[in-house]
């Protein structure tokens, strides 16, 4: 039997939430667009990602439209990511819609073409908290609690905030590898839904050749993973301090629209040493988001 796109399957998000407050000093943006791939051929396979924008707004993070994605093993599943980069707004953007094809070869090369799967993305780049259109639940953590989130190694800490004077999820690691977490069961709005969050850290070493590391930020909807991002970060003596974030993580409830699911947060650390070494992560400003369809 000749293998076709039967063989294969590409799950990505359907809307993608851009929180307008996070990026509001910035004149262009980026965000990660996490994809899962299923190969179930019996063959190596090359995916090379297309991005059509009707209005010429979005591309990838190096300005190109098409990026190759790599190989994917015969009967396997992997999750990637794309990074899209776009202006920022100068007002709020609803149901602004583009495509993206994903094409399947059998070469390295990319030339001997199989076939392809096109997924529609609807973006949603919005003030929530001042756009009177959407319903908005935000955890901020700034009454110094939890909030309902379950915290896993994690503290709710002043030493950390999207704001001078706020708490956050906050964790500070040394050791071996740990999987610090926060999770939630949500009550999912009808219509369309979505979950914003914000995460930041700091990686230090003063040790040569001694590692802090940060490997995974990933989200699991009801024990599904639906986002992953392998950051792969790491510092030593030299440089010492490596600071990330904030950065913005957007997960698409609307599959679960009028369901209440477990939401968890999770990232993969580690430190060569229990000396010298540390790695601080922070989690603010955990947005549900809502409105009718």
């Amino acid at each position: 039997m000749p293998v076709s796109t039967a063989d294969f399957s590409v799950d990505v998000i359907r809307n993608l939430f851009i929180d307008r407050y996070g990026i509001s000093t910035l004149s262009e943006f980026n965000t990660d667009l996490s994809v899962q791939f299923s190969n179930k051929s019996p063959q190596l396979i090359y995916i090379n990602a297309v991005l059509n924008d009707p209005n010429g707004n979005w591309t990838f993070d190096d300005g190109t439209t098409s990026k190759n994605m790599g190989s994917i093993d015969a009967f396997g599943t992997t999750a990637r990511y794309l990074t899209l980069k776009r202006a920022v707004p100068s007002a709020d953007v609803e149901n602004e819609t583009f495509t993206v094809t994903f094409e399947i070869y059998k070469d390295s090369g990319y030339t001997k073409k199989i076939d392809q799967i096109v997924k529609t993305i609807t973006a949603y780049i919005v003030d929530f908290r001042n756009n009177s259109n959407w319903n908005v639940e935000v955890s901020d953590f700034d009454d110094g609690t939890a909030q309902g989130w379950t915290l896993n190694l994690f503290s709710i800490n002043d030493a950390a905030s999207i704001k001078a004077d706020g708490y956050a999820a906050y964790y500070q690691h040394v050791g071996s590898t740990k999987t610090p977490s926060l999770e939630k069961n949500i009550s999912v709005p009808s219509g369309i839904a979505g979950l914003i969050f914000y995460w930041g850290a700091h990686l230090y070493s003063a040790w040569n050749g001694s590692y802090a590391r940060l490997y995974y930020v990933r989200v699991y909807v009801d024990g599904a993973k639906v986002y992953e991002d392998h950051v792969n970060t790491a510092v030593d003596y030299n440089p010492t301090h490596k600071y990330l974030g904030w950065f913005q993580v957007p997960i698409d409830l609307s599959p679960h629209a009028g369901k209440t699911v477990n939401v968890k947060i999770e990232f993969t650390v580690k430190t060569d040493r229990t000396s010298y070494e540390w790695v601080r992560i922070a989690v603010d400003d955990i947005l549900l988001v809502s409105k009718s369809s």
